[in-house]
C-alpha cells in the first residue's frame, strides 16, 4: 500500500481497521481489550472506527494488550545514523536538527 497516495484520516481508518481486526483475531470483545489497555469503551470505538482524535498513547495501550508491541519496528523502523554522518560527528550524537541554510534568493524581499 502506497501511504504517500493516502489522506491522513484514510492512515488513521487504516490503522483503526488493522486494529480492530487484530482484536477480532484474538477472539476478544471492545469492552474486554479497552478494560485491559486502560482506556474507554468510546475511546477503543473512536480509534476502531478512525476518528482522528486518539491519543497515539491509546494506540500503544492497545497494541501492548494484543501482544503487538513488536509490530513498532515495522511502524517506525530504528533510525540508524550513516557511517559518514558519524565520523563527521566524531562518535557524538545529534541532540537537534539543524536550521535550514537560507539561499540568495531566499533572503531577497519580494518588495
Amino acid at each position: 500500500m502506497n501511504y504517500y497516495n493516502l489522506t491522513d484520516k484514510a492512515i488513521v481508518n487504516e490503522i483503526g481497521e488493522r486494529l480492530k481486526t487484530a482484536r477480532i483475531n484474538r477472539n476478544m470483545s471492545q469492552d474486554t481489550l479497552a478494560a485491559k489497555s486502560g482506556i474507554s469503551l468510546r475511546t477503543l470505538q473512536n480509534i476502531e472506527s478512525g476518528n482522528t482524535s486518539s491519543k497515539i498513547s491509546n494506540i500503544i495501550a492497545i497494541m501492548r494488550t494484543l501482544e503487538m508491541l513488536d509490530q513498532l519496528d515495522n511502524f517506525i523502523p530504528t533510525q540508524l545514523v550513516s557511517p559518514i554522518a558519524l565520523a563527521e560527528m566524531k562518535g557524538k550524537q545529534r541532540q537537534r536538527a539543524s536550521k535550514q541554510k537560507k539561499t540568495a534568493k531566499q533572503d531577497e524581499s519580494e518588495w
